[in-house]
């Protein structure tokens, strides 16, 4: 239970969420409804040509599972044990959310803010009896 409650452990956690979200909403966007492989061909070609005005929101919403993916891992594998690794991870974090800021999707903001608290954990552990601070 212990392992549970590292801040490292729960941001992975926290981070997977969002990749989940954005990884169902694809499957939904081109599997169902589609009976045909040109159907789903044709949804994906519409979905990245000029003709779609949010396009640009689409290729950030195809790149978020693979970013909060590689942040989970990293968070899981310990990297922000370090304290230098720490802080870029928690920069990072908190640049996924400005994103979904400016790109105006304010649920993912709320999913992707998530971590930021346990993220912020990792970056300056808590001080108390039998603590030591990472210099």
């Amino acid at each position: 239970m212990k392992a549970l409650s590292r801040p490292n452990t729960v941001a992975a956690i926290l981070l997977m969420i969002p990749a989940v979200y954005a990884l169902g909403v694809w499957f939904i966007l081109l599997f169902v409804g589609n009976s045909a492989e040109g159907a789903l061909l044709g949804q994906l070609k519409y979905t990245y040509s000029s003709e779609n005005d949010d396009r640009l929101w689409f290729v950030w919403f195809a790149a978020l599972p693979v970013i909060c993916i590689a942040l989970a891992i990293s968070y899981a594998l310990g990297l922000a044990a370090h304290r230098v690794w720490a802080q870029l991870l928690f920069v990072s974090t908190v640049l996924i959310v400005l994103v979904n800021v400016a790109l105006n999707a304010w649920f993912l903001v709320f999913l992707t803010a998530l971590p930021l608290y346990w993220a912020y954990l990792c970056v300056r552990p808590a001080q108390g009896p039998g603590t030591t601070r990472i210099a």
